[in-house]
């Protein structure tokens, strides 16, 4: 953290802040609330990044009747922690991350999680959303299978009727038939180690 003091290097901004979470003394809700919430290494994390490299002041942490609860405490080092970490790139970039980190939180909380299931992301998105992604793979594939010269297919020559469907569109009804069931709105599968 900066030195607020050229002649005690151990003199910083979080020095009084400090001072009074290490006296036993202390036991002022504010305090003791604090304390509780620096017990996490992301907490820590999250005042480091808003407070040491920033000219905002941490002793607002620990402000009379300011934040009397774990979670406000918590709700204000986020913001902070978003507020400094993009500083440098403007507000409206600011706010879009503001907003996908809710868009990520709410996720989560709709299936009843505390921990960002990454592969399970893309369940965000409405299934028809989800399958139209798949169409243009799909088109080049198909595409690519009927400028192939993979002959006649083998229902052609059927007795007693034959069936003129060539092999390029079966692929590709094939290929869409997948697409529909594996992106169709199921729920995802946690990625799992593969083993030989």
């Amino acid at each position: 953290s900066r030195r607020t003091s050229r002649s005690d290097p151990t003199r910083t901004k979080w020095a009084p802040v400090l001072a009074r979470l290490a006296d036993p003394d202390d036991t002022a809700r504010e305090t003791r609330v604090l304390r509780r919430v620096l017990s996490t290494p992301l907490m820590v994390a999250l005042a480091r990044v808003a407070y040491s490299e920033t000219e905002a002041d941490p002793a607002e942490l620990l402000g009379a009747g300011r934040f009397t609860t774990r979670q406000a405490v918590e709700r204000h080092l986020y913001d902070a922690f978003l507020t400094a970490a993009y500083a440098d790139a403007g507000r409206e970039r600011a706010e879009r991350a503001r907003g996908w980190a809710a868009f990520v939180a709410a996720h989560t909380r709709r299936f009843g999680g505390q921990e960002i299931a990454w592969w399970r992301l893309e369940e965000a998105l409405p299934g028809w959303v989800r399958r139209l992604s798949v169409l243009p793979a799909a088109a080049v594939a198909t595409f690519t299978v009927s400028r192939m010269d993979l002959g006649t297919p083998p229902w052609a020559h059927w007795q007693p009727v034959p069936v003129p469907v060539p092999l390029w569109a079966v692929f590709g009804a094939g290929v869409c038939a997948f697409a529909w069931g594996e992106y169709g709105g199921g729920t995802g599968r946690a990625p799992q180690q593969a083993r030989l």
